[in-house]
């Protein structure tokens, strides 16, 4: 029996989410503890950091806002976060810089209080350095995504956004 590439897809998406799984529960590590380090309690994300997911909340132009839930790494305290070229958070950030973001889960319910930061769209001279940091935060699964992106195109068209913290 002779599978498709996309059933190849799906199979090694199915395998890859099983696997980054078991590394975010603890089960493969022996991880006991998802805290932060102390030395991070002075990082106003501090709060995140234990997080898989935020959700990226933006303004439109009436005022109205979009929350997105995303992937994020964490350098420098400032936030990174991958997102297509053409979505309409980039659009919004551009309008508006100033977002708000909060712990997630993949679907967006809320698990932590809102911070109030400043986005901006990174220079394609900064991609490279995100792009590494995220493929170690999230490994295999990440790497799955860039082989459905790279035969669907996304990977030509990324944006990545800094999110800073405002005082």
């Amino acid at each position: 029996m002779r599978l498709a590439w996309q059933e190849v897809l799906i199979i090694l998406l199915v395998v890859g989410f099983a696997i980054g799984f078991s590394f975010r529960a603890g089960i493969v590590r022996g991880r006991t503890s998802r805290r932060p380090p102390k030395e991070l309690s002075m990082n106003p994300f501090a709060a995140l950091l234990s997080h898989q997911y935020i959700n990226l909340i933006t303004y439109r132009k009436s005022g109205e806002t979009v929350a997105t839930p995303v992937w994020f790494v964490h350098e420098n305290q400032r936030l990174y976060v991958m997102t297509g070229r053409n979505a309409g958070k980039v659009k919004r950030i551009r309008n508006n810089p100033t977002v708000q973001i909060e712990p997630c889960d993949a679907r967006g319910t809320r698990l932590g209080n809102r911070v109030t930061a400043q986005a901006r769209i990174l220079d394609a001279t900064d991609h490279a350095r995100v792009n590494q940091l995220l493929n170690q935060k999230y490994g295999l699964m990440k790497r799955m995504f860039d082989l459905m992106a790279f035969f669907n195109g996304g990977i030509k068209s990324r944006d990545f956004v800094e999110i800073t913290h405002t005082s």
